[in-house]
């Protein structure tokens, strides 16, 4: 039985001690114990955070424990990152927040034509992706933990397509965010994006 913000009650009465806050969680794709054990590794973190390492890797403790504290090692080393440090590809227009879509969840667009993989640095790229993955993070209702991407491919050419940064960034960002984009928008999806996601899919957290 679910209860108040998602907290749930155990099969034999017994009252859940679960807290989650956050609609886009699905009480049924981990186990409260797990969260109980994640707890106790995590103190302070809360339980939407814990069930969110615990989906993406499909209900199995230890390796969600593993991933967030991949994360926590990542964050202790270069957060806060600072706009400064990635300015020229914030102000590059490739990626921005526009608003909300219309359930309320922040919309993160990126806009492909503006993307030239040969006059960029690629530490400075990966930092800008972290930077407005946590920014995103920050504009989310307290209710829900997923946004929405719209890839705008108006205008793109092939010399647009930075597989590089995809490679670069797709295991950290696994760390960091994971089940955190609710869907994503392609437009236009032509053969060409189609031969490219066949290859970026498999850098990218199911």
């Amino acid at each position: 039985m679910f209860g108040l913000f998602g907290q749930k009650e155990k099969s034999d009465d017994t009252p859940s001690t679960l807290v989650i806050r956050s609609q886009d969680i699905d009480l049924n794709k981990f186990k409260e114990k797990h969260i109980v054990k994640m707890r106790e590794a995590f103190p302070g973190v809360s339980d939407d955070v814990l069930a969110r390492y615990l989906i993406a890797r499909n209900g199995d403790s230890v390796k969600a424990i593993e991933q967030l504290q991949r994360a926590l090692d990542y964050k202790a080393l270069h957060y806060p990152i600072l706009k400064s440090t990635c300015l020229k590809e914030v102000n590059s227009g490739k990626l921005y927040i526009r608003g909300t879509d219309k359930e309320g969840r922040p919309l993160l667009i990126y806009r492909s034509k503006n993307s030239f993989p040969n006059d960029r640095d690629l530490e400075e790229a990966a930092r800008m992706l972290v930077w407005f993955g946590e920014h995103v993070q920050k504009r989310m209702p307290p209710n829900m933990s997923k946004y929405t991407l719209l890839i705008d491919r108006v205008g793109h050419k092939s010399e647009n397509t930075d597989m590089e940064l995809v490679k670069h960034v797709s295991a950290q960002f696994q760390d960091l965010f994971p089940e955190t984009l609710l869907r994503a928008v392609i437009y236009p999806s032509d053969i060409l994006f189609y031969s490219i996601w066949a290859i970026a899919k498999w850098f990218v957290d199911p």
